[in-house]
């Protein structure tokens, strides 16, 4: 079963037509975009997709729990289960050829094309079963099809422009996301860190750190600065 395939062909690929099109169609708001890129990849992946819903690396209310569900399916990457189940296939099998985008395959492959040949059995899917029980999860996922045009239905009756601002923001925060897997990972094994790009990534680019051992808190010095766990002291119970 190719869940990736089929979402990327559904979802991703025409909004990322749409963002490149539209930002040169009708134009972008600079505020606009830097706020939805943060919202997106911080809030959205970084604190929701990756460290609560895959890691459940912390507590939050229902209401942060929509929230950060909401955003990271604006990433054009798929619904907080089917990311999570990707996310923890990846650290089970990190950079074998059980990784589903392991950089052993090439750099095309970990940065994109593997949501193409991604195959889903029944035992990675009991992986995530955990979040098939939570029912505000599970409708999440379910909408994640839907959410991001509605999103930018709604936000182009406000402004065209502001339509295509955000839809180039979920275009970039997919670029951003899916060269984690190639930038950061190694094909001989080695995971790299980034302490310059890790404000912008939400944290994410302490890639290193967070392999080496789980915590909700990716830093692991001063000039490491992890955005991303900023905003879960404020959001945390």
């Amino acid at each position: 079963m190719r869940v990736s395939a089929a979402y990327a062909l559904a979802v991703h690929a025409p909004i990322s037509i749409f963002a490149i099109a539209g930002a040169y169609m009708l134009g972008t708001d600079l505020a606009t975009f830097l706020v939805s890129v943060f919202l997106i990849q911080t809030v959205g992946i970084s604190v929701g997709f990756h460290r609560y819903f895959s890691h459940k690396g912390f507590e939050t209310s229902e209401l942060m729990k929509i929230v950060m569900g909401y955003l990271g399916t604006l990433a054009i990457i798929g619904g907080p289960i089917s990311w999570s189940l990707v996310h923890r296939q990846h650290h089970k099998h990190s950079d074998t050829d059980l990784d589903p985008h392991s950089p052993k395959h090439g750099f095309i492959h970990s940065a994109y094309s593997w949501v193409y040949t991604f195959d889903v059995t029944p035992k990675m899917l009991a992986s995530v079963k955990d979040l098939y029980k939570d029912n505000v999860t599970l409708t999440i996922e379910k909408l994640s099809f839907i959410l991001p045009y509605v999103t930018l239905v709604i936000a182009y009756f406000l402004s065209p422009v502001v339509c295509a601002s955000i839809a180039l923001a979920m275009f970039t925060v997919f670029l951003m996301e899916t060269s984690l897997n190639c930038l950061f990972h190694s094909p001989t094994g080695k995971v790299y860190n980034s302490a310059l790009l890790s404000p912008v990534f939400g944290g994410s680019c302490l890639h290193k750190n967070h392999h080496e051992s789980y915590s909700v808190n990716f830093s692991k010095a001063w000039y490491q600065l992890d955005t991303g766990y900023w905003i879960i002291k404020l959001i945390r119970k």
